[in-house]
């Protein structure tokens, strides 16, 4: 009997550990930007751009807080190689992607010459 109910918890523990793994990408997850180019100069407040991964929809966000800049962001699945891009002039863009597992960096670079760059994973 011991045996028995050692066997189903053990097929429990599996099947809710691929159920976890399998959520994993339809959730939203904040992409942390950093600035690419470090000017060195008096210290002011720079708004970066705001960069999310939606699960359901499986693309990547990029919104900057002004309307007006126009940009182009490139996903690249580093485990696989594969890349998308989109250009935008209203500070908003959607980039749909795979959703398949792996690292993937995110890069951002304005007209302005302003560059960025992060990564998120997907388990």
């Amino acid at each position: 009997m011991k045996k028995i109910i050692l066997a189903i918890s053990l097929i429990m523990g599996i099947a809710t550990s691929r159920t976890v793994q399998g959520d994993e990408k339809h959730v939203n997850k904040e992409v942390i930007l950093h600035d690419k180019v470090k000017i060195l100069g008096p210290r002011s407040v720079v708004l970066l751009p705001t960069c999310r991964y939606d699960g359901f929809n499986s693309s990547v966000v990029v919104e900057f807080p002004d309307d007006d800049v126009s940009f182009t962001a490139i996903v690249v699945n580093t485990s696989t190689g594969e890349q998308w891009f989109e250009m935008n002039d209203n500070g908003y863009c959607e980039v749909f992607i795979s959703g398949e597992t792996g690292t993937y960096t995110v890069s951002i670079d304005t007209v302005s010459g302003n560059s960025y760059e992060g990564d998120f994973s997907l388990l």
